[in-house]
């Protein structure tokens, strides 16, 4: 049997396997694939933290007076020397938060949750001094103030009002 030269050719070709050549070396080690980089997880978002101090006989806040809706976390310092409360409102009607200083009035005074508004948090049993109450919570849209009243005579001491926004 007679073999022209190109039966011959794929004859080779075929039995060589190498019908297609790369100009790549083939790879001498069989090592796996490298690990894809793990996505990130995302944590929840920290809830802003603001806080209140009473020193005996003024109400300090640290915080944005612009707050947005929803959790926050807010730390109440008790840093007299006796007895104190926090007492955290929310304004149901149209009041801003000057309406809110003018009806606390001259301090101390003795007012501090006027009929137009809604209690959001309070300390009722009282802070010992140099203790902190610490409330995690739920903020709806209005205006907000909130107020440290001391025990030994119930005087009440504007804080801060403050602006919450969708």
């Amino acid at each position: 049997m007679r073999m022209t030269p190109y039966i011959v050719l794929l004859l080779i070709l075929t039995i060589s396997g190498t019908a297609c050549t790369s100009s790549q070396p083939m790879p001498t080690n069989s090592s796996p694939p490298p690990t894809p980089e793990p996505t990130s997880i995302s944590k929840p978002p920290t809830p802003p933290l603001i806080q209140l101090t009473y020193d005996g006989e003024s109400c300090t806040y640290d915080g944005p007076a612009l707050l947005k809706a929803g959790t926050i976390t807010l730390h109440f310092h008790n840093e007299s020397e006796g007895m104190a409360a926090l007492n955290f409102v929310r304004h149901t009607g149209d009041e801003t938060i000057q309406d809110a200083i003018d009806y606390i009035g001259e301090e101390p005074s003795y007012l501090h949750h006027p009929n137009w508004s809604a209690e959001v948090w309070g300390v009722y049993g009282g802070t010992r001094a140099g203790e902190t109450r610490i409330w995690e919570g739920d903020l709806e849209p209005g205006i907000h103030h909130m107020v440290c009243q001391r025990f030994s005579d119930g005087g009440v001491f504007f804080g801060t009002g403050l602006t919450v926004e969708e």
